[in-house]
């Protein structure tokens, strides 16, 4: 058994405790997550059997052309869940070197939507994949990215996370 899941997949490094599942941690300023910011989705994801999920409900003020969600809502979703699937495979925080978004079908308003990443090997550049779906109308999209473990903890980046009791705490995640 693993840090990643409870089915003794390898990973590399050393063997760590299973996180549990439930809600991420949230922070200040995210688009995605940020409770503090105003023109933020202020969304939650959440650890769930060995991938991170997300799920949001599209709104008219989503679109791009009449009655299709904007490409770049999706693909901000799509790259919120990948990055927290970096994030607690490394335990490190990470970012995004590239994004690659496939469109299948287009996605109306008011759909409600889950976006899922399973955990990457945990390495210093990782691919991550997603994908966008709904029970009734299945696959909407999918996503590849690399995604780069940084180096060190920068202060400014565990500052901005909130506090909550219910969240998975950063000190769980990060080590």
């Amino acid at each position: 058994m693993n840090r990643f899941t409870d089915r003794g997949e390898e990973s590399s490094g050393p063997q760590q405790s299973v996180l549990r599942d439930g809600p991420l941690p949230r922070t200040r300023s995210c688009l995605v997550c940020g409770v503090d910011n105003p023109r933020g989705f202020h969304l939650r994801s959440h650890l769930r059997e060995g991938a991170v999920e997300l799920e949001y409900t599209t709104r008219p003020t989503d679109t791009g052309y009449v009655g299709i969600t904007h490409g770049g809502v999706l693909a901000t979703l799509v790259d919120e869940v990948m990055t927290w699937a970096a994030i607690v495979a490394s335990g490190k925080p990470c970012v995004a070197t590239t994004v690659c978004i496939h469109f299948h079908k287009p996605v109306p308003p008011g759909v409600r939507i889950t976006i899922r990443a399973h955990l990457p090997k945990p390495r210093k550049l990782m691919k991550v994949t997603a994908t966008v779906s709904t029970p009734d109308l299945g696959l909407l999209a999918d996503g590849e990215g690399r995604y780069l473990r940084m180096s060190r903890s920068a202060p400014e980046i565990s500052a901005d996370f909130v506090s909550d009791p219910s969240a998975i705490s950063l000190h769980e995640i990060l080590r």
